[in-house]
């Protein structure tokens, strides 16, 4: 079936068991090779933790920004104002 080049574009496949994902996964990569897109709940999962993380690590820079700015604007405004 995977032969007809440009014929298909995504192929399902069930396991019976979560516990065969892995072994399946490997299977399908031992015989068409690593140029295959392979979507596991495994890899969906660990791709949303690292958007996460990623937006995490934004918010806490804005933040820290944030209150550097302010510190500054107090500094600047305690001279001033004296």
């Amino acid at each position: 079936m995977l032969l007809k080049s440009n014929k298909y574009d995504s192929l399902y496949v069930m396991a019976t068991s979560p516990d065969y994902v892995d072994t399946i996964q490997q299977e399908i990569t031992t015989l068409y090779g690593t140029t295959l897109g392979l979507n596991t709940p495994k890899a969906i999962m660990a791709i949303r933790e690292q958007a996460a993380s990623g937006n995490n690590a934004f918010i806490l820079m804005v933040g820290i920004i944030a209150l550097v700015v302010r510190s500054c604007w107090n500094c600047h405004h305690a001279v001033q104002f004296g």
